[in-house]
């Protein structure tokens, strides 16, 4: 059996199990920043690649054994599912946005670092 493929091989071998909860999730709202940007200059293949990256990075972090114990388990699947809303339904089932789950993830960040 061969092992999956990731596009970020090296934080899945377990570089991304290091990073607090605010870094991963300022890293989830780059790439959904980058699934934005593309989106706007019409590049559907790096929207793709960027939103594919960000669902990536949600499920390492849903795999980290902290946030097992800190009980945010919850808020990260809740984020995948905002997410996939955003993205996949026109209109969005639970009104998600992009630009809000952005601005989350960077308060997150904002926090850590204060």
């Amino acid at each position: 059996m061969t092992s999956p493929k990731y596009f970020h091989e090296n934080l899945a071998n377990g570089k991304w199990f290091e990073f607090p909860l605010a870094l991963q999730l300022g890293n989830i709202g780059g790439e959904i920043q980058r699934y934005i940007n593309a989106k706007k200059r019409n590049d559907s293949v790096a929207a793709q690649t960027a939103f594919y990256k960000a669902i990536e990075l949600i499920d390492l972090t849903k795999n980290d054994p902290k946030h097992r114990k800190t009980g945010r388990l919850k808020e990260i699947c809740r984020l995948k599912e905002f997410l996939v809303d955003a993205v996949i339904n026109d209109p969005p089932i639970y009104k998600s946005d992009l630009e809000g789950l952005v601005r989350y993830c960077n308060q997150m960040v904002i926090a850590y670092k204060n």
